[in-house]
């Protein structure tokens, strides 16, 4: 358990605080504004730009509360990645949707600093959705910035061997194909995927017990999971390229407990729209593959698992798989790895609803990638 402590005030995020966020935000936008013109800084930007799709999902009282500024759509949307963008609209979305009931306790997690974060993600989201311009360095604080250069580092550890690499991470090596996005291994084999912060007792039960690695990808994940001893790790992904890529990745690295499962996970049993593959593919009504989906409790029934631990990573389905892990969650609580960074639900609803099912449950919220302003947070609850 996290021993910090400190003066900060636990509270709540409600539509109330989102609002207030915004106006700080086009606040301290428009007094940098003001200085850089009196700088005489050649280009000055007018303040607190939005798109126009955006701004028409405005109620009419954030409108006139923040004297937002409607631009016309540019090609130029944003200098970072889209997933940024689609993240980040889909949280201020939700909090807009849902502003009556709009509800995160942060007395939910006891770490000072983890609160901290959480308040410093869901600034970098709003942010984010309302700016066509990121000036990145706004986004990112000085622990952020000292953990940059550790990656620096890190990424320095890396050899070529072969068709291969490998990658020397805390007295570990793994093998991983020339084509694998380093950058994906911050969360993984720099971080543990949040591992390292479970208690000895609580790592000590885990030994032997099976896991359910959801959102698998090539098996990066399993990897990592592994190193806590479990009896089996079920690595679930619903395309079959990477399913392939998985099998290819336990060879490599002689790893034989790993069961690769072609599925999605998700609240009901059935047939699902599948849109895109690699890292980012994702379940989706308009997705051009169709893919098998089961539920956890189902999974784990009928195979009659002792299941230890869940790692969820399913690009913003988080929230109906664990809705198909009731059961499960309950009977055998297992330790939670669940992303809460995709979607607004996933954040707002997710920590409530495993409270619900389990109170004991202790919740953490880590930043596994210190040099993304919002990916890679992670809900870890044991």
């Amino acid at each position: 358990m996290c021993q910090e402590s400190g003066s900060y005030q636990r509270g709540i995020i409600d539509f109330n605080y989102i609002v207030a966020v915004l106006k700080e935000i086009k606040e301290k936008q428009v007094k940098e504004c003001v200085e850089k013109k009196e700088r005489g800084t050649r280009k000055v930007e007018k303040p607190f730009h939005i798109k126009v799709a955006l701004a028409l999902k405005f109620p009419k009282f954030i409108l006139n509360k923040l004297s937002l500024q409607r631009k016309p759509e540019s090609r130029n949307f944003l200098v970072v990645n889209d997933d940024m963008k689609r993240f980040s609209l889909d949280f201020l979305l939700y909090c807009l949707e849902k502003r009556e009931k709009l509800h995160f306790d942060l007395s939910l997690f006891e770490c000072e600093k983890d609160r901290k974060e959480i308040l410093k993600f869901v600034r970098n989201k709003l942010y984010l959705a309302i700016f066509d311009n990121v000036h990145k360095n706004k986004l990112f604080d000085e622990n952020d910035l000292k953990y940059m250069q550790k990656y620096k580092e890190f990424f320095m550890n890396k050899q070529k061997k072969a068709n291969n690499y490998v990658l020397k991470a805390k007295n570990k090596e793994y093998v991983l194909p020339a084509d694998f996005r380093m950058i994906d291994a911050i969360c993984g084999f720099y971080h543990k995927y949040g591992t390292e912060i479970l208690p000895s007792q609580i790592k000590q039960n885990l030994i032997n017990r099976d896991f359910i690695d959801a959102g698998a990808y090539i098996g990066d994940s399993a990897l990592i999971l592994n190193e806590l001893k479990p009896n089996k790790i079920y690595a679930f992904e619903p395309s079959k390229n990477e399913c392939d890529r998985m099998q290819e990745m336990m060879k490599l690295n002689k790893n034989s407990n790993v069961v690769v499962v072609q599925s999605g996970l998700g609240s009901k049993e059935g047939v699902l729209n599948f849109f895109g593959g690699g890292v980012g593919g994702f379940i989706t009504d308009k997705g051009s593959e169709k893919v098998k989906v089961t539920t956890i409790d189902s999974f784990v029934e009928k195979n009659s698992l002792n299941l230890g631990l869940i790692k969820m990573d399913i690009e913003g389905y988080e929230l109906e798989a664990i809705k198909g892990a009731e059961k499960t969650i309950k009977e055998h609580k297992p330790v939670l790895i669940i992303c809460l960074y995709h979607s607004g639900k996933d954040f707002f609803e997710i920590p409530n609803i495993i409270k619900q099912w389990d109170r004991s449950y202790k919740f953490r919220f880590l930043n596994l990638n210190h040099s993304h302003p919002i990916v890679d947070r992670v809900l870890v609850a044991y």
